[in-house]
């Protein structure tokens, strides 16, 4: 089989020798082999090493060890040391079917682009791993930057940033976009295999996931929704807070200090917000200011609605209205619907398997993830625009 492809792959891998194998066997497969495949080491052990130095195979391999680095590093240093005119990127548990190479190269050439993304499918191995991918990825394909096929002299300076273990390869795509000609396939070439099973480690990933993504400036309109529900949720607990630290007065128009103090933090903290915005050019003047003068008058009209719709003097902290009960109700419900089934049905998800109850489950753990999503929007929000 000819591998005259003029394309070299770049796979980062730490500590995956028996993913590592089946992705070798899967490049060994394919209807046009890759020139030479550069694999980035970061393993903390020598077994990848040792396994490189005795496999056989008609690709050349060229093994690169680089400790304490991270994926988006890992695929810099690939990149430069690749020899060919196209580079493919894969990582160990995104696996190509057997005409990847052959149909990307040819798309490339008819459509004339400068790189065709990756077209991914994730694959479940068991119950637990198919209600994690039902409520976040589904059956549908998805563009990803494993899988991806690009020409080398025209993509060779946009590198993927290497200072966040996540995020980076959704901000590659991006600036690529912003750019280049690009094209991703309907059809899926890849297949993401080996997901963790543990729901606490996906709710831990995700929510690295999303500080991450908001530290690198993407899916900038999610953090900013789940920026203005942490806005719009520390509101309403303003007045309870304010009748148990100030003094409550029967004047519709008292604002207690600690209110004045609350709205005084919220002025000064998104003054700060539009002022950088406005000296980075990311948002036109009047974009900010309406959210700007959204988020003040929400925060204000919740204060006046608990005040007085409730219209109940709490006696202890921990004491929540019928009315605050019945809203927080209805939104819980709304999300697991949303999570449970709309969203599964979107992307593909058997109806099958979602009734007469799986999309309980789905919903629920979706709403999970949503919950740890929001305070790491928000943390890698601040970081980007503040502490950077």
């Amino acid at each position: 089989m000819s591998n005259n492809s003029n394309l070299s792959i770049v796979v980062p891998v730490k500590n995956c020798l028996d993913n590592l194998k089946l992705m070798l066997q899967k490049i060994d497969n394919q209807t046009i082999l890759p020139s030479e495949i550069i694999v980035v080491d970061t393993s903390t052990n020598d077994f990848i090493k040792n396994f490189i130095n005795i496999y056989r195979s008609d690709i050349k391999i060229i093994y690169i060890y680089l400790p304490n680095s991270n994926p988006g590093r890992s695929r810099n240093i690939g990149i430069k040391k690749s020899n060919f005119k196209y580079i493919g990127l894969l990582d160990v548990q995104t696996l190509p079917k057997k005409n990847w190479i052959e149909n990307y190269l040819e798309i490339i050439k008819n459509k004339k682009c400068s790189i065709v993304f990756g077209s991914t499918v994730y694959k479940y191995h068991n119950y637990k791993s198919r209600i994690i991918i039902s409520s976040t990825f589904g059956n549908a394909s998805h563009e990803t930057s494993p899988g991806s096929i690009f020409l080398k002299d025209n993509l060779k300076n946009i590198l993927f940033l290497d200072n966040v273990r996540a995020g980076n390869d959704l901000e590659w795509r991006q600036r690529i976009k912003d750019k280049y000609s690009f094209y991703t396939p309907d059809k899926n070439f890849l297949n993401y295999e080996n997901i963790n099973d543990s729901f606490f480690f996906n709710i831990f990933k995700f929510f690295i996931y999303a500080i991450n993504n908001a530290k690198v400036d993407v899916q900038s309109n999610i953090k900013d929704a789940y920026l203005g529900v942490f806005i719009i949720f520390a509101s309403l607990v303003v007045p309870r807070w304010n009748y148990l630290i100030g003094n409550w007065n029967n004047n519709p128009l008292y604002i207690p200090n600690i209110t004045k103090i609350y709205l005084s933090f919220l002025i000064i903290f998104f003054m700060t917000l539009f002022l950088l915005k406005i000296i980075q050019a990311k948002n036109s003047f009047s974009s900010f200011s309406l959210k700007f003068i959204i988020f003040i008058f929400i925060s204000l009209g919740i204060y006046k609605w608990n005040a007085f719709t409730i219209n109940v003097l709490e006696e202890y902290i921990f004491y929540i209205p019928h009315v605050t009960k019945i809203y927080v109700s209805i939104i819980i419900l709304l999300s697991i619907f949303y999570r449970g089934i709309f969203l599964p049905i979107n992307k593909n998800v058997n109806k099958n398997f979602l009734f007469p109850i799986n999309w309980i489950f789905i919903g629920v753990f979706g709403m999970f993830l949503d919950l740890v999503k929001a305070p790491g929007y928000i943390i890698g929000g601040i970081y980007k625009t503040i502490l950077r």
